[in-house]
């Protein structure tokens, strides 16, 4: 008795669907989340050759469940939903719409870096300028010693 050979790997829109998938999956654990067990079942969908239903379940887990999508990923799902002129599904589900909000949190984030990179390059020119007065005020109280020095010198000398 043989094992079935492993069904052939998906292909075009099927294939963006799954790969969708896995990589939102992958994102999710990455960052700490617990992914939705619908990734998984869309994944599986796939296997299973029917990734048109997969697109479908897919769509609607991730507006369910709020999923952040990527613009990317948004654009490999609209591929595939108008290769089955399905395009009502993303519509219906606001996946465009998550896809914004996503793309708005990165950019908050991008956001967030630059002002926390400018916040420590002022503190740096600060301990800079810092450093500079310190070094200037101690070259002053050296002069003034020499200054002191060289007068009190001058006393014993004229004495």
């Amino acid at each position: 008795m043989s094992a079935s050979p492993a069904p052939p790997a998906p292909s075009g829109p099927a294939a963006l669907v799954r790969a969708t998938a896995a990589g939102i999956r992958f994102r999710l654990r990455k960052a700490g989340e617990l992914p939705p067990a619908a990734l998984t079942s869309a994944i599986g969908l796939v296997d299973d050759d029917e990734a048109e239903t997969a697109l479908d379940h897919l769509v609607h887990a991730l507006a369910f469940f709020r999923v952040p999508v990527s613009r990317q990923e948004y654009a490999d799902l609209a591929s595939a939903a108008v290769h089955w002129d399905a395009e009502d599904v993303l519509t219906e589900a606001g996946l465009e719409r998550l896809a914004e909000e996503r793309q708005a949190e990165e950019r908050q984030a991008e956001e967030r870096q630059a002002e926390e990179r400018q916040a420590e390059e002022r503190q740096a020119e600060e301990r800079q300028a810092m450093e500079r007065q310190a070094e200037e005020r101690q070259a002053m109280e050296r002069q003034a010693e020499e200054r002191q020095a060289m007068e009190r010198q001058a006393e014993d000398d004229g004495n």
